[in-house]
């Protein structure tokens, strides 16, 4: 599916639907209350419960995600023939939680524990009134909407058919007041749907109502997932927060993501409300946030991000940046808050976080230099950092390589190659005067240009008197 299409389906989607939410939150998998009544003051309180993180939203506020590993097909059974013709895709949020827990998507409930007992003379009724549905691309046909249940014999009872000839008044279900079910949610088409629903309920001779629209967004495997939108709750680091804005972000071929945000959340103030998010399959940790201690430099803190880069060493994802340090703390001063953080995997299989180049501190390799300027780094599959820096000793400036690896479990830099120093080269001695890099900055891009996956690095190294040597650097 090509972006033109997503941006002509975007469009489309503009003008069909009516209240697309312009800064929900997406809720994908977990025990959740799709539909959640209550009833208090004499009016309704339709919302939708995050039972796992106990937080509520109105309907406009969240977005309901039928994951891609919701699709099934339909059974040749005749009792599933509402679903549409055997064979066919279609896409089941289960009514049981250990079906939904095995696949990995939302456990969607009903509930109306919110309405006291008594409070009605009737059942809550939940009516379908309205279906609105936009197709990812290249999906032909309209997109329906069934909820039913089984029977202990797997025998499928319909409550309510978008498909059967359209909405009436027979699309609905009843459950009583103070009361928590769970049905199965089906969807025939991948796309985004908006279902409006109007609840009801008597009292003597009066019927009260109250109508919500629900948002739901119904994946086909291989479409764009948004995997962190701005003003939407999130769970990080075990806490529920709303990321305000975004850094570049970078994918490895797990689809594993690292990126830099800012977020407001419970406890989150200016000091404390940026990070290095990594995001492994949903689940989202702060490597690290603003304002907790450097490893190896305590009590000295982080204060600001660069952009990160992802390696992964066996089965761990290790996360390096650059970052700054606060000053005025742990003996930090504007002329040492530069570092470059990675990781790497210890011989118990651990990821340890540590600082691998920090400005001020001794170049190795060269006498009587410090760290000034990092220009930039770059990161093998296996933890090893290559970084390019400008050391200063006095009046006199030099730019080097250095490289940064693990030798009997611990980190160990060594000087590669270093302007006015003598460079051993196959063609002997030489001088070197300078030498490439992946990128005139400190972001690491293109780095595969110049690392290869197991710890090599090739650069263009030119030498005094105007020539010019390819070396393949293997640490």
């Amino acid at each position: 599916m090509t972006k033109i299409k997503y941006i002509t389906a975007l469009a489309s989607a503009l003008v069909l639907l009516g209240g697309v939410p312009t800064h929900a939150t997406l809720l994908s998998e977990g025990h959740v209350d799709g539909f959640g009544v209550g009833f208090e003051n004499n009016k309704w309180d339709l919302h939708i419960h995050d039972e796992e993180n106990d937080v509520e939203y109105e309907p406009d506020e969240a977005v309901l995600r039928v994951l891609e590993q919701a699709e099934t097909l339909i059974p040749a059974d005749p009792n599933f023939a509402f679903l549409g013709v055997s064979g066919d895709p279609v896409w089941v949020l289960p009514s049981d939680e250990p079906s939904a827990e095995s696949l990995g998507v939302l456990y969607l409930g009903v509930g109306t524990e919110e309405v006291a007992p008594g409070t009605f003379d009737s059942d809550v009724r939940i009516t379908l009134t309205g279906l609105n549905f936009v197709p990812e691309p290249d999906v032909m046909g309209s997109g329906k909407f069934i909820m039913y249940t089984l029977d202990g014999f797997g025998v499928p009872t319909v409550l309510i058919d978008s498909n059967a000839g359209g909405i009436t008044a027979d699309d609905f279900l009843e459950i009583p007041e103070d009361a928590h079910e769970h049905f199965n949610w089906a969807f025939t088409q991948p796309g985004f749907y908006e279902l409006t629903v109007v609840t009801s309920a008597t009292l003597g001779l009066t019927t009260t109502t109250g109508t919500a629209t629900y948002s739901f967004r119904v994946r086909s495997e291989g479409a764009p997932f948004t995997a962190a939108n701005s003003k939407g709750n999130h769970v990080a680091n075990g806490a529920v927060v709303q990321f305000t804005t975004f850094g570049t972000p970078c994918i490895n071929a797990d689809g594993d993501l690292a990126y830099v945000a800012t977020f407001a959340g419970s406890g989150i103030t200016g000091t404390n409300n940026t990070a290095v998010v990594f995001e492994n399959e949903g689940v989202r940790a702060f490597r690290p946030q603003e304002g907790t201690t450097a490893p190896g430099l305590a009590p000295a803190i982080f204060r600001t991000f660069g952009e990160p880069v992802l390696s992964t060493s066996g089965t761990q994802d290790l996360v390096s940046f650059t970052a700054n340090l606060a000053t005025g703390i742990g003996l930090v001063t504007g002329t040492n808050d530069a570092v470059l953080q990675s990781e790497y995997v210890d011989g118990s299989s651990t990821v340890v976080p540590h600082i691998a180049w920090r400005e001020g501190d001794a170049a190795p390799g060269l006498s009587g230099y410090a760290f000034r300027a990092l220009a930039w780094f770059i990161v093998a599959d296996d933890g090893t950092v290559f970084f390019s820096a400008n050391a200063k000793n006095g009046t006199l400036v030099k730019r080097g390589v250095w490289v940064r690896k693990i030798v009997a479990g611990a980190p160990v830099t060594d000087l590669l190659v270093a302007t006015g120093e003598t460079f051993l080269t196959d063609l002997g001695p030489k001088m070197v005067s300078g030498f490439n890099g992946p990128t005139t900055s400190g972001v690491p891009r293109n780095q595969s240009r110049a690392v290869s996956s197991d710890g090599k690095l090739a650069l263009r190294v030119s030498f005094q008197g105007s020539t010019s040597q390819i070396i393949k650097f293997i640490p």
